[in-house]
């Protein structure tokens, strides 16, 4: 989103539940846009948590389960918070088992949706 960024220049994790692509025409941060409510029309610099088993099953993506952003114009509830961001993230990993893959139905989905941020959806 910036000049001078690149794949090469992205951070590969290390951990089989991340996903990692590159995507120069930036289509996967406007799908994401509307999803997250963004008054932009791109979704950059944002953190996306969803529960295991969660599927991007229809056109647009699925909310994430928990999220947070470092954008000066987007929801200051949602504004990063290191901190919050594990708590949410191992929270999430503790209910569904953080090394088996959980059914669906032993994680946070979004019919069980609370305050706070701590929304569930499914997963690609």
């Amino acid at each position: 989103m910036v000049e001078g960024d690149s794949e090469e220049r992205c951070t590969r994790f290390d951990d089989g539940r991340v996903r990692f692509s590159w995507d120069a025409e930036r289509a996967v941060g406007r799908a994401f846009a509307p999803v997250l409510s963004l008054p932009r029309r791109t979704a950059w610099d944002v953190y996306l948590v969803y529960a295991p088993g969660v599927r991007w099953t229809e056109s647009a993506p699925p909310l994430p389960t928990f999220w947070m952003h470092q954008l000066q114009d987007a929801d200051p509830s949602r504004r990063l918070d290191a901190g919050r961001l594990i708590v949410e993230t191992r929270r999430l990993l503790e209910a569904c088992g953080s090394r088996s893959r959980p059914q669906r139905e032993q994680c946070p989905h979004p019919g069980n949706a609370t305050p706070a941020g701590s929304e569930s959806a499914p997963r690609r």
